[in-house]
C-alpha cells in the first residue's frame, strides 16, 4: 500500500487486530505526515510490539488494551492535525507486511480513506480512545493471547494469526509465536465432503 499526502498530523488513532514487533507503521507515519503521539487499541496478547522497539521510534505511544481476551478484527486510522483529520478504514493492520512491504512480502489490503472526516460520523468507535491510555511496558508487561474454549491443550500454544489465498493457488498462514525450524505443519480444512490437510512450507 502507497499513501502519498503532502497535509500534516500530529497524532493518530488505531484499532488494530494485530502488529508487527518493531511499530514499522508508526515510524512510516512519523516520517510521511510528522506524526508525533500515537494512542492504540488491541489486545495485549496478540500485538507483537516490544515496549524497546517502540521507545526508538521517535512516537510517544500510548496502548489501551481492548476490553477481551479475543482478537480485535477492526482496522480504524484516525489522523489528525492543525489541517484537519483524515480516516482509514479496511482490512489493513499495523504491519510492515500491510502498509509498507513491496514484491511477495506484500499484503493486498483494502482500506477506505475519508479525506475529510466529521468527527460525529465516527463517534462510536472514536469513544474507544476516551479509555485510560497506559504505556507499552506496562501493557505487554503479561500479556499472553488466550486460546478459545474449544483449544486442545496441545493446540492451545499457537494462534493462526491470519490464512490468505494467494495467485498461483498459495495458501498462506501467519502463526504466533513462530514454531521452531524443525517443526512440522499441516494445515486442515474440513467439510461435510472433504478433509483436506496440506503441508505448510516455512517462509521468513
Amino acid at each position: 500500500m502507497i499513501v502519498r499526502s503532502r497535509r500534516r498530523f500530529t497524532e493518530v488513532k488505531i484499532l488494530t487486530g494485530s502488529t508487527d514487533e518493531g511499530g514499522a507503521f508508526l515510524r512510516w507515519a512519523q516520517q510521511t505526515f510528522g506524526v508525533e503521539r500515537a494512542s492504540i487499541c488491541v489486545t495485549p496478547g496478540y500485538a507483537s510490539f516490544t515496549a524497546d522497539a517502540l521507545g526508538k521510534l521517535g512516537v510517544k505511544v500510548g496502548i489501551i488494551p481492548a476490553g477481551s481476551n479475543k482478537a480485535m478484527h477492526a482496522k480504524f486510522y484516525w489522523f489528525s492535525g492543525p489541517e484537519g483529520p483524515a480516516c482509514l478504514v479496511g482490512s489493513a493492520n499495523c504491519s510492515a507486511a500491510a502498509w509498507l512491504a513491496d514484491g511477495a512480502g506484500a499484503n493486498v489490503e483494502p482500506m477506505a480513506v475519508y479525506d475529510r472526516p466529521r468527527a460525529k460520523d465516527f463517534g462510536t468507535v472514536l469513544s474507544k480512545f476516551d479509555a485510560k491510555v497506559i504505556p507499552p511496558k506496562e501493557a505487554f508487561a503479561n500479556a499472553k493471547a488466550k486460546p478459545s474454549e474449544d483449544d486442545s491443550s496441545s493446540s492451545g500454544r499457537y494462534r493462526l494469526v491470519s490464512l490468505r489465498l494467494r495467485s498461483h493457488r498459495i495458501v498462506e498462514a501467519l502463526i504466533d509465536p513462530v514454531p521452531p525450524a524443525e517443526a512440522e505443519i499441516t494445515l486442515r480444512v474440513r467439510s461435510d465432503q472433504r478433509d483436506l490437510r496440506l503441508t505448510l512450507v516455512r517462509q521468513a
